[in-house]
């Protein structure tokens, strides 16, 4: 079976990003940045997803849609609160450095086992 009909048949998760910048400040124009290129290097490798991002105002309705809830590291606080609200969501935090570079392998590599 090719690689092409195996992607075709997975179910295309859902990556939600959840940042508390407000929309015109430089950290939601680098959030919005980390979801483009998240996005990209996902399919690129061969991953079915869907990356968003939100406001963090927004977690308690829209994270019981999310498969995976990625935390900006300004949000990275309310990891341990998160982790209590929504206990089946495997929840992820971003460090500053690699928030900072997009370093997209580290990232990548921390979404692994739940993609």
């Amino acid at each position: 079976m090719s690689e092409e009909v195996i992607l075709s048949h997975q179910e295309t998760k859902q990556v939600y990003i959840f940042s508390i910048s407000n929309w015109i400040s430089d950290g939601e124009f680098q959030t919005q940045r980390l979801q483009m290129k998240l996005q990209k290097q996902l399919t690129n490798i061969g991953y079915s997803v869907d990356v968003h991002m939100y406001s963090a105002s927004k977690i308690e309705t829209l994270a019981p849609k999310a498969d995976i809830i990625l935390l900006t590291p300004e949000y990275s606080f309310a990891l341990t609160q998160l982790q209590q609200a929504f206990p089946s969501k495997p929840i992820v935090t971003v460090n500053k450095q690699d928030y900072g570079l997009l370093n997209m392998s580290s990232i990548v590599a921390s979404l692994n086992k739940f993609l």
